[in-house]
């Protein structure tokens, strides 16, 4: 239900309300169960059954270089698109979630 609330974003760690905080913290906890092979195949059936959260999932499915090498490859279309690197400074809606992802993907290098 929040997801369908809130098209094109996932629930986020500062939300606004406490519900968004805790369904961050939720998928969290799915996303560590998941890199560490103990997350149940039903649920993860469950959660891939979302299409708001699809990507995200297949994302970290990928091995640690896999995860790598197609972040790069997005940051290089990402900077063909727009002639600059991304920016995460500007405020929440000042900038798009894949802008903002790719400048954190920069910032963690």
């Amino acid at each position: 239900a929040w997801l369908d609330m809130h098209p094109g974003r996932r629930p986020q760690r500062r939300g606004t309300t406490a519900k968004e905080r805790r369904l961050h913290q939720f998928l969290c906890e799915q996303r560590r169960a998941l890199l560490r092979g103990q997350l149940p195949d039903d649920r993860r059936e469950q959660l891939l059954s979302l299409p708001q959260l699809n990507d995200c999932f297949r994302r970290w499915m990928l091995p640690r270089r896999r995860r790598f090498v197609a972040q790069v490859a997005a940051l290089k279309a990402w900077v063909k698109v727009h002639g600059r690197l991304p920016r995460h400074y500007g405020g929440v809606t000042a900038r798009e979630p894949e802008e903002r992802r790719l400048a954190k993907f920069i910032a963690n290098q």
